[in-house]
């Protein structure tokens, strides 16, 4: 351990505290291998801002506060560009990876996979460095968010057996830090890799769902459950439990893990909880007007939540009630277009108006346009061509 371990950190600081307070404090480990941009004519193509932000960013000299303003207006398309300038420029390993972390996750915002697939394979050369505020590296290292990152863009990019085997090593990486910071008394660095622990089997549950391997994403999730304190947490992750039971038909247990989550909830947050349990409930027995009642109340509990506006549309339409629905959808749009205005929103409009045969093609017109206007450049078309 290096001479950092030595340090003492005050105890009434979380971990939270001590990350943020001390980070500009922790050099960056110097054998960082050289990480390469990959230029291909798809690249250019694909990820070229057509608007004035791009001729903004192409006449501006890039700087970390140009990408910083870019990210806050939403404009990925160039802030990606300029990661490319800033990566061809940037000398500081520690701000490289930071740029680096950065370009990941524009990859995933815009959904360049294929693209992505000729950069990430370079960053398995990290992953036998120390992790920056690990055990071997409590002065420098690489940054766990990043590694994280890159596990997650290989389950976008198709590369699952890969992204599970650096998922598994990052979890067993989490452990051992875990135990080695708290047998030296260390339990604000206990604290940080507990919460990335949680952070790793969280993406592992995600990617037993999307690999339809519902027992590993159920195993994943009760490792999950026995590592959270707070009630409404665990109330939480019981109802994710019985969702994904509900997904493979066993609605009993499903149905047990939803009255085990509710009598854990507590307050405003907690009721909440209960109304989806008891609506995702009522739609698996076939009784929409329960359900469409439950998320009205959850509506007058949390008025901003497109969630459940698009849910009650969902059950008036198995209720024979499509123009209620449609009616409620589109006031909430007209209401706060800017908050409303996302893919499921927009598919389930389309969707209602497929059945109104000419009159719904006029009113998908103005969906379109709203579309145009509100909506960031990430934004799915195809949710326009809805037809579920």
């Amino acid at each position: 351990m290096d001479s950092g371990e030595n340090n003492t950190l005050p105890s009434e600081l979380s971990w939270k505290q001590t990350v943020l307070e001390r980070l500009s404090n922790y050099p960056i480990l110097g054998s960082v291998p050289e990480l390469k941009v990959v230029f291909t004519q798809d690249l250019g193509r694909n990820l070229r801002a057509q608007d004035s932000s791009q001729q903004h960013a192409e006449t501006t000299p890039p700087s970390r506060e140009l990408l910083q303003e870019l990210l806050r207006d939403g404009r990925f398309r160039a802030a990606f560009s300029m990661t490319t300038k800033l990566l061809s420029s940037e000398s500081e390993i520690r701000n490289a990876l930071e740029i680096w972390q950065c370009r990941i996750n524009l990859f995933i915002r815009l959904g360049a996979f294929s693209e992505a697939k000729l950069e990430i394979d370079q960053f398995s050369q990290l992953e036998d460095l120390p992790i920056q505020f690990g055990q071997n590296s409590t002065n420098g290292g690489v940054p766990f968010t990043l590694l994280l990152s890159v596990a997650h863009l290989h389950i976008l990019c198709g590369y699952n057996d890969r992204a599970q085997g650096k998922l598994t090593k990052l979890l067993n990486q989490s452990s051992e830090n875990i135990e080695y910071f708290r047998t030296r008394g260390k339990e604000d660095f206990a604290q940080l890799w507990e919460d990335r622990r949680l952070k790793v089997t969280a993406m592992l549950v995600n990617y037993g769902v999307e690999q339809n391997d519902f027992k590993f994403a159920i195993d994943a999730l009760f490792d999950y459950r026995d590592r959270q304190k707070d009630p409404l947490e665990v109330a939480k992750i019981d109802s994710t439990m019985g969702k994904l039971f509900l997904q493979f038909g066993d609605v009993a247990t499903a149905e047990s893990l939803f009255q085990k989550a509710n009598k854990l909830c507590h307050g405003v947050e907690g009721q909440l909880q209960i109304l989806k349990n008891n609506a995702l409930l009522s739609i698996a027995n076939g009784n929409y007007q329960a359900a469409h009642a439950a998320y009205g109340e959850a509506l007058q509990l949390k008025p901003e939540d497109i969630t459940f506006i698009n849910n009650m549309a969902v059950c008036a339409l198995y209720m024979g009630r499509s123009a209620e629905g449609t009616q409620q959808i589109e006031a909430a749009l007209n209401a706060n277009p800017n908050a409303m205005l996302n893919e499921c929103t927009v598919g389930n409009i389309c969707a209602l108006y497929r059945l109104q045969s000419i009159v719904g093609e006029n009113k998908k017109a103005k969906v379109r346009e709203m579309v145009a206007q509100y909506c960031p450049e990430t934004f799915n078309c195809q949710a326009l061509e809805s037809e579920s």
